[in-house]
């Protein structure tokens, strides 16, 4: 969000995503500080039957949950950065697996987590790597330079679950910043992730954790949908 005035245009895009679990877990109320209010704002929640609670100016500690939220948020942020030796200006992408980690975790006096909660199945915790882990990625032959001799994958490190389809991972090319979106990824052991593409290699030390139903398994590479935020993060 570049400035508070889009803030409503990404509340309706969180609704339209959202439509399905809001069915069955109402939208009550929408809490942030003074500085969001606006009568745009409360008259759209008022559409939608939400109401608006507003924090005490000067006085962070009357959002204290929500500023708890964030500050967990971003430390699991951080210390994936610290860890996997990536660059800062990978911060966004850290910030939104760290969320899809928290969303999967128990809270205090909670039997379920919140993504059970909201899809009512339990979440495939294998599923999640390491943040900048080291990775081949399987390449759709018309996606390669030679279909008979050339190679098959191609070396990424991982940057979490893809944004539009959590099934899938989302992987980031290594000595460039293309993304590759697959269900079809081979896990390795270096960890974090050497950030240069070696000619004579495509795969650095792997312990063949192989995700993907099939190697046919269809591949999004390059053009995929990120969302502006990430790419202008990451300066694509």
């Amino acid at each position: 969000m570049k400035a508070k005035s889009d803030l409503l245009d990404l509340l309706r895009t969180f609704r339209a995503d959202k439509s399905a679990h809001l069915q069955k877990h109402p939208w009550h109320y929408m809490g942030c500080d003074n500085g969001l209010d606006s009568r745009a704002l409360r008259a759209w929640l008022r559409k939608y039957e939400t109401s608006l609670q507003l924090g005490t100016p000067f006085d962070p500690a009357t959002n204290g949950r929500i500023e708890a939220y964030i500050k967990t948020l971003t430390t699991t942020a951080r210390s994936m950065l610290l860890a996997s030796g990536l660059p800062t200006k990978f911060w966004l992408a850290a910030f939104h697996y760290s969320c899809q980690i928290w969303n999967i975790a128990h809270r205090k006096g909670e039997s379920i987590s919140p993504y059970e909660m909201i899809h009512g199945t339990r979440p495939d915790a294998f599923k999640f790597h390491p943040f900048g882990i080291a990775c081949v990625v399987y390449l759709h032959p018309d996606k390669r330079s030679d279909k008979s001799f050339g190679p098959r994958g191609i070396p990424a490190f991982y940057i979490g679950r893809a944004y539009q389809n959590t099934s899938s991972h989302l992987c980031c090319i290594i000595g460039s910043n293309k993304f590759i979106r697959s269900n079809s990824v081979v896990f390795g052991k270096t960890y974090p992730a050497k950030l240069t593409s070696d000619a004579s290699s495509n795969s650095p030390d792997f312990d063949m954790q192989t995700t993907g139903s099939s190697t046919q398994a269809s591949t999004a590479i390059a053009d995929i949908k990120v969302p502006n935020s990430i790419k202008e993060a990451l300066k694509l």
